[in-house]
């Protein structure tokens, strides 16, 4: 499955991801936001170490951006996400990405001086279609 975005969203959205990585409150402000997005995101989320699960979140947007760009590194990393999200490991549900991308634009919203309409439509060519691959492995 083919999920890479054209060249002009991935260098948009490569930019911008690096201008809110380098916001030394970008991710922890993701987190707060998100854990107040749903009732169930906090309850997946109430025995995590918040600092060493924004690390990973950091690996993780940085193999999106491979998944993106067509690398099989960033590919294998969202199939073994839809696998252990799926009911058979974390149990995340289809509508928690949803509200996982809305948080990470609204924050990426904020922290990006440049964040503009363009800018959110690179970030959603990048990640919705590796969203709907985590999705597809998640009921494989």
């Amino acid at each position: 499955m083919s999920i890479a975005a054209g060249h002009a969203d991935l260098v948009r959205f490569q930019a911008s991801l690096e201008r809110c990585l380098g916001a030394p409150d970008f991710l922890q402000r993701f987190y707060a936001r998100f854990l107040l997005s749903h009732p169930t995101i906090e309850a997946h989320f109430a025995r995590t170490n918040l600092k060493k699960q924004a690390a990973i979140l950091r690996t993780s947007l940085y193999l999106v951006l491979r998944a993106a760009q067509g690398h099989e590194d960033g590919l294998d990393h969202l199939r073994e996400v839809g696998r252990t999200h799926s009911s058979r490991g974390y149990g995340i549900g289809a509508h928690e990405y949803t509200l996982w991308l809305h948080t990470l634009l609204d924050v990426a919203r904020e922290v990006d001086p440049e964040f503009d309409a363009d800018c959110e439509g690179a970030w959603r060519a990048c990640l919705e279609p590796c969203i709907a691959l985590v999705i597809s492995h998640a009921h494989a």
